[in-house]
């Protein structure tokens, strides 16, 4: 387990923040009572107020822990400060929710690079971890160049957000990518689905919110011939598989994050997940690559 002392004082290490007058780091929002890490300052609790951006000093070099609530403003305000000049970094550990309209938007398209933290956050306040994964996200220049995170190449150029309402938006958009019809389109897949006996003719379109591993590995193997597919999956990057097993360079070609939540067959209303597509054996991207270069902390 990691707690938000330890994530900071990595980067510090790393990226030497700036003093800000007596109160040591610039962070965006106010210390946590009783959490004070070994480097000047202080952690920062989850409790800042938006309003709070309007009397916040910024060093050259930033760290910020923005309120969950309000991220999208704060990634927001660190752009324009990067962009008008006198800071030069900064550095924000926010939640990982690649799936987002805010990331889509405010992280992806700008961040020099985005690390997913591998170990769960304890957050101020709290006994146990938080359940869902934690990302620092890096914009501006640092002054020495950003190294992948240690044994984890980065997934460089495979990174895309796309804007769809429903699975047949997203069906659509892979045939226009791969430039012809599937031979193979499961759009509700099911456990039956996963028999071996049951050949997946490629290029393949599959969508299933069960089964989700079992379905990355069929889906893996399948593509191991060569053949096209495009497998549509909820987006849980807090799971295990996700980190060890999808996210990897190598792993798949192509993941493609969602926003905002799918209509799925058979639905009225959105997905409470988030999804995302992963795949193999394309070689065009549907959109601009995005910049980030993703990788784990």
């Amino acid at each position: 387990m990691a707690t938000i002392a330890s994530v900071f004082e990595r980067l510090h290490v790393e990226f030497d923040f700036d003093a800000s007058s007596s109160s040591g780091c610039c962070f965006a929002a106010p210390p946590a009572s009783g959490s004070t890490p070994s480097t000047p300052g202080s952690v920062l609790s989850d409790g800042a107020e938006p309003d709070q951006l309007s009397g916040m000093r910024w060093g050259a070099r930033t760290f910020l822990f923005p309120p969950m609530m309000h991220s999208r403003r704060w990634l927001r305000a660190a752009l324009t400060r990067l962009r008008g000049g006198g800071t030069e970094l900064v550095v924000v550990l926010l939640p990982f929710r690649p799936a987002s309209v805010h990331f889509a938007e405010w992280v992806f398209p700008h961040a020099a690079q985005v690390r997913i933290v591998w170990d769960r956050l304890v957050l101020p306040g709290y006994a146990q971890p938080a359940k869902f994964a934690y990302c620092v996200v890096v914009y501006g220049t640092p002054k020495a160049a950003l190294p992948p995170a240690p044994a984890q190449p980065p997934l460089t150029d495979r990174i895309v957000t796309l804007r769809a309402q429903t699975l047949g938006d997203v069906l659509a958009e892979a045939e226009a990518n791969l430039g012809r019809r599937f031979k193979t389109v499961l759009r509700s897949a099911a456990e039956a689905d996963l028999d071996r006996a049951r050949s997946w003719a490629t290029p393949a379109f599959v969508s299933t919110h069960t089964w989700v591993h079992q379905f990355f590995v069929r889906a893996r193997d399948e593509a191991s011939s060569g053949g096209a597919v495009y497998l549509v999956l909820p987006c849980r990057p807090e799971t295990r598989y996700f980190l060890k097993e999808m996210l990897p360079a190598g792993a798949v070609q192509q993941i493609w994050f969602l926003a905002p939540n799918l209509i799925y067959d058979g639905f009225a209303t959105k997905c409470r997940h988030a999804s995302m597509v992963l795949v193999w054996n394309v070689r065009s991207l549907p959109r601009a690559p995005i910049g980030a270069r993703l990788s784990q902390f």
